[in-house]
């Protein structure tokens, strides 16, 4: 079964005249013979600049990535992406420093 990925752009900051992006991301990953979903969590920065695709700049203030299991069926597998996806984002918001203003 091909993997499900998730990734949204939750905030633009403008730093040193420079705009980033703050990503999350959700890969998942199934057994389904144990009916186990693992979902990887990701956050990072990104400079907005479309001819540097890459990540940059660790922070201190971003949540650590993460890693969920979860016993499932196969069908209930968009739903509990779709929700722990939404934590997930949430979780990475609620974690801009609040004298970072984002331009989004």
């Amino acid at each position: 079964m091909r993997p499900y990925f998730k990734e949204e752009i939750v905030a633009v900051f403008e730093q040193d005249n420079k705009l980033y992006d703050l990503c999350v991301t959700a890969e998942t990953d199934y057994d389904e013979s144990k009916l186990k979903l693992v979902i990887n969590l990701d956050r990072f920065l990104r400079l907005k600049d479309i001819s540097v695709a890459e990540t940059c700049c660790e922070t201190t203030w971003l949540p650590k990535k993460s890693r969920v299991e979860y016993l499932v069926h196969r069908d209930e597998i968009a739903p509990t992406l779709d929700e722990v996806f939404g934590f997930w984002t949430e979780k990475v918001r609620a974690s801009i420093p609040k004298i970072m203003v984002p331009s989004i």
